[in-house]
């Protein structure tokens, strides 16, 4: 669906609204639930103490701020602590 979106928002414009709102809020919401849960699910594969440091910072600044921003400390935390200038 979300490719279907961007192709309809890139080749109609402002058309694209009415056609996105015949989609119900509650697909939407499951789509939104399933994917929160498979995103979740990488830090499984994060057993490390300095790359749970790296994602539960970024969660915090989301929810407090702005993902766009969470992503940028994100990036900068990873290398920071990868090339041992920091250490957590």
């Amino acid at each position: 669906i979300g490719g279907l979106l961007l192709g309809l928002a890139l080749f109609l414009g402002d058309g694209s609204g009415a056609i996105a709102r015949l989609i119900p809020l509650a697909a939407l919401g499951g789509l939104l639930f399933f994917a929160g849960i498979t995103l979740m699910l990488t830090v499984l594969d994060s057993l490390e103490r300095r790359d749970l440091a790296v994602i539960f910072s970024m969660v915090a600044i989301t929810l407090g701020a702005n993902l766009g921003v969470a992503f940028l400390v994100g990036i900068l935390l990873h290398q920071l602590t990868k090339r041992g200038i920091t250490s957590i």
